[in-house]
């Protein structure tokens, strides 16, 4: 995630408006463990939130600038509601394994646009999640 994003995230660009706990700099790799730390997603879930954001790098060229925790996030909650159709992990719950780093507000923008991104095609064919799987 941090080679294919790499103008996402390496440091965070602090929010807005600024939250006043926020570290001055994370890295996405401590960001990406505490995530799952956190949530302790199932391996489905993580591997389809991969794919959608490899899918949204090669359709959408813009997709570079976006902020890569905003999207790390975005991805696994879609791949979660997508797959499982509960809401066991609601946005505030998101939000709360950001630590608040990403507030509840920000975190629905992000997921709509995702889902615009990706023009809401957030299928994933057992055929390809293999291969990617195998990929990475």
């Amino acid at each position: 995630l941090c080679e294919r994003f790499p103008c996402s995230l390496h440091v965070l660009a602090p929010p807005d408006p600024p939250l006043r706990h926020l570290p001055e700099h994370i890295g996405l790799q401590w960001f990406i463990h505490s995530i799952l730390t956190r949530t302790v997603l199932h391996p489905d879930i993580i591997c389809s939130g991969l794919f959608l954001l490899d899918r949204l790098r090669v359709t959408v060229a813009s997709a570079r600038e976006m902020r890569g925790e905003a999207l790390l996030v975005a991805a696994f909650m879609v791949a979660h509601k997508y797959l499982y159709d509960d809401f066991s992990y609601g946005n505030a719950l998101w939000s709360e394994a950001t630590q608040s780093v990403i507030p509840v507000d920000a975190i629905n923008c992000y997921e709509r646009e995702l889902l615009a991104n990706l023009r809401w095609n957030l299928d994933v064919h057992v055929e390809q999640l293999s291969i990617f799987k195998t990929a990475i």
